[in-house]
């Protein structure tokens, strides 16, 4: 993985840093003010919020910026030529946590970024895409933290903070900068939403001590129930916009190196079995590594459907003709976890000669890319805490890389073109293209050994035997991306397994119990549960495709 430096003159879309609300906005008003140009201006930006010094500047824009105007005030720097057509301004307002904010990326090549220039190239002379000043952050959650005030944070959003701002007082301080310079919250076109990984706590996803059933308690919960719950504020503040919800990705997978993977929770302080020789003992053991390939498997799937059930429900409830709500899901396959082959994702230390500089205030990088953000991350980390926080510190660890934010554009991207197209103004997407699928399976001793269930049930410990590998082609060859996962088919089933296509992997079906009688309506008594489970496999461009899955029977009683 090489940085990326990034030359402002090749931006196109309007994209104030986030740097303090005040000077963010100031840049917003000039870059929307400006006329008689389909691009949004480039502006120099402005300052970080942190007050930690010396902080590396990024390059100052070729030309100076016009002086600033309040949003919403035309700003003339020369007669438009007779007969242009002004165009309008589409704006777009991001709420949520690291992986919105795009945590050790630059400015630029946050998907967010990506996205606001795709729109572009999309509208053309039409539109001017303008993203609202964002106040996603590190470590929001969706609910305040008890304890915590939910305020907004004098740092800037690469500072992991403690759940603050929540994702409902970002909606509230979105909206009041709008009306605090004359644009109506009900004029925003798009708004970007995640939130809910901080809520259950990454601690709590990456220890292999806990079972697949407690993942799926606490996504169900803390992630899809507050998503859910979130939404009609949101629609309420921004009554007209399009929504994309973005989702997570699954952290661990089958190709995850194992050493990597021990010192990745050595470094978030999971510290089980002791230091890092016990941990590489523990994950390399029987419910080591291959548990947290599970745990994190679970949470994708959980986060996957659980969101997408939210997104047909608020669909059907606020806009059952057009859709209004899209589910954004990256896509990230087993190539693509921590420390996989074609990772997505930034290892442990990866800029830890930038941080260290960063952390003593020395040999600021020059040019504004990865590591100057590591940098400055740092240096703000060591201004704010002596010693600093090692995980404030290294906080792009397991997050996003450059090749992770291209993929959640995409996905975003995708959304956008095509249930969203009439919602935003693109023209209506082409039908799917033709996709064929063949499905292997069969059942062997070679899978892993994990542990299952929740309370109150006790966690046990289960081989799984059962194997699929779903390959695709489609007029142009082979299928590649995409996940495969195996979900109930009906309550009190046990379901569970993903891969991406291609890929072998193992999975659970154990139907359920019959209900017993009383529970009946009155009629002849159903004997047996539910026969076998669904698969569902998801492959950028084309519908869902759902196949059934031979289970197992119930355990005796």
């Amino acid at each position: 993985m090489t940085s990326l430096s990034i030359d402002p003159s090749m931006v196109t879309a309007c994209r104030p840093s986030g740097a303090s609300a005040t000077a963010a906005l100031l840049v917003f008003a000039a870059c929307i003010g400006a006329t008689g140009a389909a691009h949004a201006q480039v502006i120099a930006p402005s300052v970080p919020r942190a007050t930690a010094t010396p902080i590396a500047p990024r390059p100052v824009a070729p030309a100076p910026a016009p002086a600033p105007a309040p949003i919403g005030t035309a700003q003339v720097l020369s007669p438009p030529l007779k007969g242009t057509i002004m165009p309008t301004n589409f704006y777009v307002v991001t709420l949520g946590d690291s992986i919105m904010w795009g945590q050790g990326i630059p400015d630029g090549l946050k998907f967010r970024d990506l996205v606001a220039g795709w729109l572009q190239t999309q509208f053309g002379a039409t539109r001017r895409v303008v993203q609202i000043p964002t106040h996603a952050h590190s470590g929001a959650r969706i609910l305040p933290k008890d304890g915590v005030p939910d305020v907004d944070t004098p740092h800037t959003g690469e500072f992991p903070n403690n759940g603050a701002p929540s994702l409902y007082e970002q909606t509230a301080l979105t909206a009041a900068d709008l009306s605090a310079h004359g644009i109506s919250p009900a004029s925003v076109n798009l708004v970007l939403l995640d939130g809910g990984i901080n809520d259950i706590g990454i601690t709590f996803l990456l220890d292999p001590l806990k079972s697949t059933g407690d993942i799926d308690q606490y996504t169900q919960a803390l992630c899809i129930g507050r998503m859910q719950a979130l939404l009609p504020q949101v629609i309420q503040t921004f009554p007209n916009a399009a929504i994309v919800v973005t989702g997570y990705f699954q952290i661990v997978t089958s190709e995850s190196d194992t050493l990597a993977l021990s010192a990745l929770l050595a470094a978030l302080g999971i510290q089980i079995g002791g230091p890092v020789g016990g941990l590489a003992g523990l994950v390399g053991g029987v419910i080591g590594k291959d548990q947290l390939v599970a745990n994190s498997g679970e949470f994708a799937v959980d986060v996957y459907y659980g969101l997408t059930t939210v997104v047909q429900q608020t669909n059907a409830q606020y806009a059952p003709t057009v859709a209004k709500v899209a589910l954004a899901s990256p896509g990230f396959g087993d190539p693509n976890g921590y420390h996989a082959s074609s990772t997505y994702l930034w290892d442990v230390g990866y800029f830890a000669i930038d941080e260290g500089n960063g952390v003593a205030g020395v040999n600021p990088p020059t040019t504004y890319d990865t590591h100057s953000v590591a940098w400055n991350r740092a240096r703000e980390c060591a201004m704010a805490s002596t010693p600093p926080d090692p995980t404030c510190v290294d906080a792009s660890m397991g997050h996003p890389n450059l090749d992770g934010e291209a993929a959640y554009a995409a996905a975003i991207e995708a959304q956008l073109a095509g249930p969203l197209a009439a919602r935003v103004g693109l023209p209506p997407p082409p039908p799917p293209p033709f996709l064929q699928m063949q499905i292997s399976s069969g059942v062997d001793n070679l899978g892993p050994t994990v542990r299952m269930g929740a309370f109150p049930n006790p966690p046990q410990l289960v081989k799984l035997i059962h194997w699929m590998n779903v390959s695709a082609v489609n007029q142009t060859g082979v299928v590649r991306g995409g996940t495969v996962s195996v979900q109930r088919t009906a309550p009190g089933q046990t379901a569970f397994g993903s891969g991406a296509i291609g890929t072998k992997f193992y999975y659970r079906c154990v139907d359920a119990y019959p209900p017993p009688p009383s529970l009946h309506a009155a009629g002849p008594i159903t004997v047996g549960g539910p026969v076998g489970c669904t698969g569902v496999a998801n492959i950028p461009g084309f519908p869902e495709q759902i196949f059934g899955v031979n289970g197992d029977p119930p355990p005796p009683r």
